[in-house]
């Protein structure tokens, strides 16, 4: 292994062990209150993820600083790699996002902050529909397909921009990348964990490192936003019931 995958693997490591485990999760879901939730994640080495949020952060807002620091955790691993790994981290930065592309795709219209994304709101036309020739500029291999097979495009797209030609190492990925857009990508956390600390190859260990912060992207994004609605709901509810 080249010093430059040693000291990558070593930062990834030293993320993950500043991850909270599942009675740290657990805690985390229990605890109703926005800002609340905001102090214990940032306790608890989400802080990263927060640093653009505030205690008065909006359904919306919360939502694309939430997307947008899951790219920034990417980045600083493509940072932390040899150069050869930047279009693959790059690419598997738009997981997130497969599903506002696939609704996009379906001529759904646009929610609120898709405008306001910098990535995503490029691919809008002025009307807030999706621009089939800005997607085909930004991202070709996803411009060709329906939205029913935009996660297959994805994986094979990503698959291209691997580096090496380990049989063997591609094939885990496939599985990998698969497992984590399935419908309920929390249930590979184990396997995502297991893959990371046992497997020798770096590519499977990058791929699992990226789909577990895609699970803290998930897990983050579905309680601030719950909260964050409940928050402003509450407000509301009590003028109501006042007049």
């Amino acid at each position: 292994m080249s010093p430059g995958h040693a000291y990558a693997l070593t930062r990834m490591q030293a993320r993950l062990a500043s991850r909270p485990g599942p009675d740290g999760l657990a805690h985390l879901a229990s605890i109703g209150d926005f800002g609340h939730f905001l102090q214990a994640a940032g306790k608890a080495g989400y802080g990263d993820w927060l640093q653009h949020l505030g205690s008065e952060s909006g359904a919306h807002p919360t939502e694309l600083a939430v997307r947008l620091a899951f790219r920034d955790q990417l980045e600083q691993v493509a940072d932390w790699l040899p150069r050869r790994w930047q279009k693959l981290l790059d690419w598997l930065s738009l997981a997130p996002d497969l599903p506002i592309l696939a609704d996009l795709l379906r001529a759904a219209p646009a929610k609120a902050w898709v405008a306001r994304d910098p990535r995503l709101g490029r691919l809008l036309d002025t009307d807030g529909s999706l621009d089939k020739h800005r997607l085909q500029s930004e991202w070709p291999e996803l411009a060709r397909v329906s939205a029913e097979q935009l996660d297959v495009a994805w994986i094979e797209a990503a698959l291209a921009r691997l580096p090496g030609n380990d049989r063997d190492a591609r094939a885990e990925a496939r599985q990998l990348l698969a497992e984590q857009l399935a419908p309920r990508p929390e249930r590979v956390h184990e396997r995502l964990l297991v893959a990371f600390r046992r497997r020798p190859d770096v590519a499977t260990r990058i791929t699992s490192f990226a789909g577990l912060l895609r699970l803290d992207f998930e897990f983050l994004r579905g309680h601030l936003a719950r909260r964050r609605l409940q928050s402003t709901a509450r407000p509301a509810a009590e003028t109501a019931a006042g007049g």
